[in-house]
């Protein structure tokens, strides 16, 4: 015998494998069915005829599922064997889909490393902060990257190569995909999120270079979203809530202030259309906006956001929101 044939043979069982939670259920319907059979046999009180044969026709029908899609009983009873194990076998693959989306969505958070000044209570608290944002952000329609940034606690004993001192401010730093916050705001938790959200927009554009303009509006985005999510327009002392208008000077390196209109527009917005459907408007506005050129003016940005609405009513609003900030 060859070394080929030597493998040939069909596999044997092996001791102790579990039998299926089907074959299970037949034994036991089975057995019931049968038992019932014999009781209705000795007790003179039942008849035996169309009783007895009844149950043991039932007895006998899980162990005809391979065999038949359905049987049908006198009286209308009728079973659907296939059908039924393709239905459970449907809805335990969907239960099984929505697990693993969110033990990866988690697993996925739980990858974000820590340095700095970090302690294990703020470690928690952020990481619970930022799972709650991940759902929230995947539920408005995000992709989210897969890249998680680093997060770092700048404690005031440290220089930061970019800002010197940053204990009491936050960037995100999209060449090392870092994340700083100082130690001194580590736990207003919005800043985090805010920081997670650039990542989140500029991953969106694919290391696309962009200008002053484009700039304020996603410092706007990642200004709304985490207030969207919170439900709440006040964040780290300050409101979303503002009634500047473009029309105001401002200096070509203040994009946050610029941005802070932007994110003045979209509450305004949000007063007037569902949150939820603001939020995929926001989201929509700036996916078409990754095809525009880095370039882009104002206007471009704003005729982006009337494209993503579905309907004249909302178009309307959008439309009156920013002619009312001088951006008609």
């Amino acid at each position: 015998m060859t070394d080929t044939e030597q493998h040939q043979h069909p596999p044997k069982a092996e001791y102790g494998e579990k039998s299926s939670p089907i074959a299970w259920t037949s034994v036991f319907i089975s057995t019931g069915a049968i038992a019932l059979a014999v009781v209705h046999v000795i007790c003179p009180d039942f008849t035996i005829d169309s009783i007895t044969l009844g149950l043991l026709a039932i007895a006998v029908l899980p162990w005809l599922s391979s065999l038949f899609n359905s049987i049908e009983l006198p009286g209308g009873w009728k079973f659907e064997f296939r059908e039924l194990k393709k239905e459970i076998t449907q809805h335990l693959e969907a239960e099984g889909q929505k697990v693993q989306e969110i033990n990866t969505r988690i697993k996925r958070v739980e990858e974000f490393f820590f340095s700095g000044a970090i302690t294990p209570d703020l470690r928690d608290s952020l990481l619970t902060s930022l799972r709650q944002y991940h759902k929230y952000m995947q539920e408005v329609g995000f992709k989210l990257p897969e890249n998680t940034p680093d997060i770092h606690i700048a404690s005031e004993h440290e220089k930061d190569p970019i800002l010197g001192d940053a204990s009491n401010n936050a960037y995100y730093d999209g060449q090392e995909n870092r994340i700083v916050i100082g130690e001194k705001i580590a736990n207003e938790k919005h800043i985090v999120l805010r920081e997670y959200t650039h990542h989140i927009l500029m991953d969106l554009l694919k290391d696309k270079s962009i200008e002053f303009q484009m700039k304020a509006l996603e410092s706007g985005l990642a200004d709304y979203f985490p207030c969207s999510f919170k439900n709440d327009p006040n964040y780290w002392g300050r409101s979303i809530i503002n009634q500047h208008l473009f029309s105001e000077p401002f200096e070509q390196w203040d994009y946050w202030s610029r941005g802070s209109i932007w994110g003045g527009v979209l509450w305004e917005i949000r007063g007037k259309l569902a949150a939820g459907r603001v939020d995929q408007i926001a989201l929509t506005t700036w996916k078409s906006i990754a095809e525009l050129p880095g370039s882009s003016k104002e206007k471009a940005l704003r005729d982006a956001f009337v494209g993503s609405a579905a309907n004249d009513t909302e178009k309307n609003i959008i439309l009156e929101i920013f002619t009312t900030r001088q951006l008609g």
